[in-house]
């Protein structure tokens, strides 16, 4: 392998053809999570709390295989990874057609999701090395973009799918475009990446002991470990109201099945734009970014407590935005922030981890919020999850200092690039 002159990211042939087989990927999943709420919601009526038990079918998995997930992308290559993972999502979710029953349908996801969470840090450490370091943030918000944007594209195309065809469809787009990820990245099958230095050590150790490694690396890193500790929190008051989209969308727009999937349209939107804005920083404030988004994203999620039947779409769609902006900006940001503070050897050790925390809050919040549902209603809790969004990312923004410390540039040169 040798070190190319790249003029720009998109000279980066290696780079493309993981970048298109990821965004294929992600049209699917979201075309794929919508068909999965149609049908436990509008076609079996589901009781909210088994529709908060979805989440957590898709979260076990992270729990208990996350981090180690992270050792098993830094030790192997990437490429073979993430081409079975793909063939097996692609095979459980043709068996999710025939399922009949809501027990079933949790099984199957459950190990449907134990593939993606051996893919989620394979991915996330390939693009370390196949992508040089005045790059990176381009790079990571451009998979940014590539989500926020299946958030717009999956649902209204599930959308207008679910008008015409029954939601079984969208599940077989999911399985073709797994299968497509697959076809793309099989050229690059026999690439070997090039581990650093540290890694040839390493690689003699025990995995219980990279994985104890793993773990006291974060805990060391400041910015890592704060960057961490603020995703799960947020994420922890989303997941109460996130996973009961159906239920409200069911009692406000009960005729409409395609509402549903408009107003995460709408969020994407606000998602593909605060991943381009983040996109063209040079230097940002840790705080500012982390902290403000979670606190749109409060004022978003806090606004959807607020509609009722007679709200008029154009303010259910502003407040799908504010969220989506919130959204793009905390979940595009950590990434960022994780990828450039994390050294190589431990970048997929550390993603395998943040895996599992935010797969434990899967388990958590979604379980709770059925119950908290018929405590206090769907839209009153929408409410009030905004209001705890707010008061965090408030937190964030005034005591970035102590928190992250001072700003620090997002472009650093001299790393290592390799490709074939």
């Amino acid at each position: 392998m040798k070190k190319p002159k790249e003029k720009s990211l998109w000279k980066n042939q290696t780079y493309i053809q993981v970048f298109s087989a990821y965004s294929i990927l992600m049209f699917g999943v979201f075309v794929d999570m919508l068909a999965i709420m149609t049908i436990v919601s509008f076609e079996w009526k589901e009781d909210p709390t088994m529709i908060g038990l979805i989440p957590v079918s898709y979260a076990l998995p992270g729990i208990l295989f996350g981090s180690w997930a992270g050792v098993f992308a830094d030790r192997f290559r990437k490429i073979p990874i993430m081409i079975f993972c793909n063939i097996m999502i692609a095979v459980l979710t043709i068996v999710l057609l025939s399922v009949q029953n809501m027990h079933e349908l949790l099984l199957v996801l459950m190990i449907r999701s134990t593939f993606g969470v051996f893919f989620y840090p394979a991915q996330q450490t390939l693009t370390r090395h196949i992508v040089s370091a005045n790059h990176l943030t381009k790079a990571v918000s451009m998979n940014g973009i590539v989500e926020q944007a299946a958030k717009i594209i999956g649902p209204l195309v599930g959308g207008m799918l679910l008008s015409l065809f029954q939601p079984e469809v969208c599940l077989v787009i999911r399985a073709v475009s797994c299968l497509l990820a697959a076809f793309i990245l099989l050229p690059m099958i026999r690439l070997v990446e090039d581990q650093p230095r540290q890694n040839s050590v390493k690689g003699k150790q025990s995995s219980w002991a990279e994985w104890l490694h793993g773990w006291g690396y974060v805990l060391s890193n400041r910015k890592v470990l704060v960057t961490m500790i603020f995703v799960c929190i947020s994420m922890a008051l989303l997941q109460l109201v996130d996973s009961q989209f159906p239920t409200l969308f069911k009692s406000l727009f009960p005729n409409n099945k395609s509402m549903m999937g408009y107003v995460l349209s709408i969020v994407g939107i606000g998602g593909v734009l605060s991943a381009l804005f983040i996109q063209r920083l040079k230097h940002f404030q840790y705080g500012w970014v982390i902290g403000g988004g979670t606190a749109l994203m409060g004022i978003g999620f806090g606004g959807i407590g607020l509609i009722t039947a007679s709200t008029p779409f154009i303010f259910c769609y502003l407040i799908g935005f504010i969220a989506g902006i919130g959204s793009g900006l905390m979940l595009v940001s950590n990434q960022v922030i994780l990828q450039k503070e994390v050294n190589q050897e431990q970048i997929g050790r550390v993603f395998g981890i943040k895996s599992s925390l935010t797969n434990a809050i899967l388990i958590i919040s979604p379980s709770m919020s059925g119950p908290l549902v018929h405590l206090v209603g769907v839209t009153r809790l929408y409410f009030y999850v905004g209001t705890g969004l707010l008061m965090v990312g408030f937190i964030g923004i005034l005591f970035q200092k102590k928190f992250w410390g001072a700003q620090v540039p997002i472009q650093k040169e001299g790393r290592e690039v390799y490709i074939p």
